[in-house]
């Protein structure tokens, strides 16, 4: 089996500006058309590279040097530092604590530490070496990743591609360093393991660039680009196995959420690290009712995350929520477990996901209430995320005693990722996604194909009756999305997509094409007995996206199109063509059963609609 290869989104290394993230996505084209077609059998492999003093060859062996002696690492913050960023840099110091014997202290009398400042450069030598006093420390920005990275330095790591052997993996591009840089890319350091793609001491590729944000100085070679994440994202197994080695074996950890704390052992972010070391791990929970994260009345346990949990990135990882309610025999509608990003919405310092399945096979997460993200609740995400699937969840505010925050969207599914579930027709996989700000459901990029959204609720409460809006759409298809299936013809496989407040489907784009969607109700409860109107247009089709399937003369493809303000199927300009709408019930639309001037209309074809 074998699939086309795209780049992965980029994150920022040195700021996290928006003009800045917004020239970093402009070498996505680029890099783009250098990528090409690997089986899904490749995965990632994992290693580090230490600096030089942090390692010492004998005949009986290597000898590691920690940087920091017993694994104390002591730490102030300069009153530049608002509470928010002190939060979010204790909560990676946190992190690391899991991979090795370290322990990060607030500073009293130690002669090495770390003053932490955000006066927006970084002013210590590099790389940094304790030197018997205080040394200032800027991260370079207050995400996860960014923090990890920085720290790693500070422990003892350095970047991937300073490997003597790095021409195997990546290809540097001197002639597009800036003139003012000596020696940016020499080699050096020790290298344990495998070259790590997925290590987050990983760069933006145009570090040291003459012109950022255009001109590349690193690019992956075959046939690791689908790996390569640029700036890393969480710590990878081989992160983790370096600080181990320096500094001493790290707490258990293990595959059981035993309380609701996002950072140390037994929580989960801990148990995904976990899991992402042994693949084939199934994350349970239990959790005693004495948590403090336990809630008596609404008998549920909520994790509030500082930052997004680590990506899961180990195939056939199985993430099951619904666990907790066996552990403590709590029998409630929906969710035990609720992950909430209060903070992380607030401050504005997260990763755009809380949960997220990158580049990893046969996945699953059930049984989760997600909200409050500053992006998707949940993320499926990468070329060889595949067969993965996501069952039984509430997403977003259709329960809202899990977070004061809605996602920003309920379920995002991109980058390549293909041939993935969301929901299913078995009874109680169907997710409930409604309350987001902007989409309950959102497929993009080119290669993002042969995904199947069937049996949800996108845009009303539990039972299906009262609307909780999606505060745009409920599912939009686009920049090229093919191939995917809304809804289906099996037996519950339909969707219920009523009750958002622009338009319940939106499929555009050019290259947007061959996307079906089938056996729905737009527009009606879940029984389609009344109305429950989606803001706009029931179905929106628009730049450019063809050859799109609306219903279908099958058993069960046709689509209950109803009651919506706007029309049933609406066409918005000339290069929407050869989009087929068959055997719909369309009835009560605002803006009747189709829209678009005439020439839009004679563009598509219409059959057997009632």
């Amino acid at each position: 089996m074998s699939l086309q290869i795209t780049l992965l989104r980029l994150a920022c290394h040195f700021s996290e500006g928006a003009d800045r993230q917004k020239k970093l996505r402009g070498l996505i084209a680029v890099v783009a058309s250098m990528l090409f077609v690997l089986p899904l059998s490749i995965r990632p492999a994992f290693g580090a590279v230490f600096y030089e003093w942090c390692v010492k060859h004998t005949s009986a062996g290597d000898v590691y040097l920690p940087p920091w002696p017993k694994g104390i690492l002591a730490y102030e913050f300069a009153a530049s530092v608002t509470r928010d960023q002190r939060i979010a840099f204790v909560g990676a110091l946190h992190e690391w604590e899991l991979a090795g014997d370290l322990h990060f202290v607030p500073h009293t009398n130690e002669k090495d530490y770390l003053i932490v400042h955000n006066d927006g450069k970084q002013d210590t030598p590099f790389p940094w070496q304790p030197n018997g006093k205080g040394q200032r420390f800027w991260p370079g920005g207050w995400s996860r990743n960014q923090i990890l990275h920085e720290v790693g330095h500070v422990l003892g790591l350095t970047h991937p591609f300073y490997r003597a052997d790095r021409d195997a993996y990546v290809n540097v591009l001197p002639q597009n360093v800036s003139p003012s840089e000596k020696e940016p890319f020499p080699r050096f350091g020790v290298p344990h393991g495998a070259y790590d793609m997925l290590s987050v001491m990983n760069t933006i590729p145009d570090l040291f660039s003459k012109e950022p944000g255009k001109l590349m100085t690193i690019v992956p070679r075959e046939p690791f680009k689908q790996f390569y994440r640029f700036s890393g994202g969480n710590l990878s197994p081989g992160d983790q196995e370096a600080i181990s080695l320096l500094y001493g074996p790290g707490p258990v950890l293990g595959p059981f959420v035993t309380n609701t704390s996002d950072e140390g052992p037994g929580s989960l972010r801990a148990a995904i690290h976990f899991a992402n070391s042994h693949p084939g791990t199934t994350i349970r929970f239990r959790i005693p009712r004495t948590d403090p994260g336990y809630s008596a009345v609404t008998h549920r346990f909520t994790i509030q995350l500082i930052d997004a949990l680590p990506s899961i990135t180990a195939d056939r990882t199985s993430l099951q929520g619904g666990t907790q309610g066996a552990f403590d025999k709590t029998d409630r509608p929906g969710p035990s477990i609720a992950i909430a990003g209060d903070f992380m919405k607030r401050s504005k310092l997260g990763q755009p996901w809380m949960v997220r399945i990158y580049l990893a096979l046969e996945c699953e997460i059930s049984g989760l209430a997600v909200s409050g993200s500053p992006g998707a609740g949940v993320m499926i995400e990468g070329q060889t995320a595949s067969r993965n699937r996501v069952t039984g969840c509430v997403l977003g505010r259709a329960e809202t005693d899990v977070s004061s925050e809605p996602n920003i969207n309920g379920i995002q599914v991109c980058d390549g990722a293909h041939n993935n579930l969301i929901g299913d027709t078995e009874a109680g996989s169907g997710n409930i996604i409604s309350g987001s700000e902007q989409y309950g459901v959102v497929i993009i990029d080119a290669g993002t194909s042969q995904n199947r959204i069937q049996g949800n609720v996108i845009g009303l409460d539990r039972g299906g009756r009262h609307a909780v809006p999606n505060g745009a759409n409920g599912i939009g298809i686009w920049a090229g999305a093919s191939l995917n299936v809304i809804g289906g013809t099996a037996p519950r496989a339909g969707n219920i997509i009523s009750g958002n407040k622009f338009h319940g489907v939106i499929i555009g784009e050019p290259g947007t094409k061959r996307n079906e969607v089938l056996g729905n109700s737009i527009g009606t409860n879940v029984d389609g007995t009344e109305a429950v109107p989606n803001g706009g247009h029931g179905i929106l089709l628009y730049n450019g996206a063809v050859e799109n399937v609306i219903g279908g003369m099958g058993n069960r493809a046709s689509n209950l199109i109803a009651g919506n303000a706007g029309a049933g199927v609406q066409f918005m300009d000339a290069n929407t063509t050869q989009n087929s709408i068959i055997g719909n019930v369309l009835r009560a639309n605002g803006g009747g059963a189709f829209g678009g001037n005439q020439v839009l209309l004679s563009q598509n074809s219409f059959e057997a609609n009632r």
